[in-house]
């Protein structure tokens, strides 16, 4: 639990980023890519998650968000992914993925991921894609 039991503000602001590409079925994490890990002392809160693809993708798959908290991994997210199809002078879409539609949990009223103090956030798709999908996690340290 965080040393400040109503934080507002995030005192430092930090943000992660991974790649993913190859599906996993595991249910324990392996060769999930970790794109967050919280202050070891306050811990952190994640403000939004977004990923955008760097090319086309025809394979239909699954993103999953993990939380791992020493050693123990849980899905908190499973979030269906559109295909895409580059056009020409079309940017790819930014899909945004930390809302109550996809993150049950969250508090409808605050919406952020709020991490206990050394807890990582993971991301993987279920299917192996075309080409990377590029997650990034926007938030900061209490």
């Amino acid at each position: 639990m965080t040393a400040n039991a109503q934080p507002i503000f995030v005192g430092a602001v930090r943000n992660g980023t991974g790649k993913v590409i190859t599906g996993t079925t595991s249910d324990m994490g392996v060769g999930a890519t970790q794109l967050f890990q919280a202050d070891p002392i306050n811990g952190s809160r994640i403000h939004a998650i977004s990923a955008v693809y760097e090319g086309t993708v025809t394979t239909q798959t699954v993103l999953r968000l993990w939380l791992e908290n020493a050693g123990s991994f849980s899905i908190i997210a499973e979030i269906p992914l559109p295909l895409y199809t580059v056009a020409t002078g079309t940017p790819a879409p930014v899909l945004s993925l930390l809302d109550y539609n996809h993150v049950e949990y969250l508090d409808p009223a605050d919406r952020f991921l709020t991490l206990a103090p050394s807890e990582r956030l993971y991301v993987s798709v279920l299917d192996t894609i075309e080409v990377n999908l590029q997650v990034t996690a926007f938030g900061g340290d209490y």
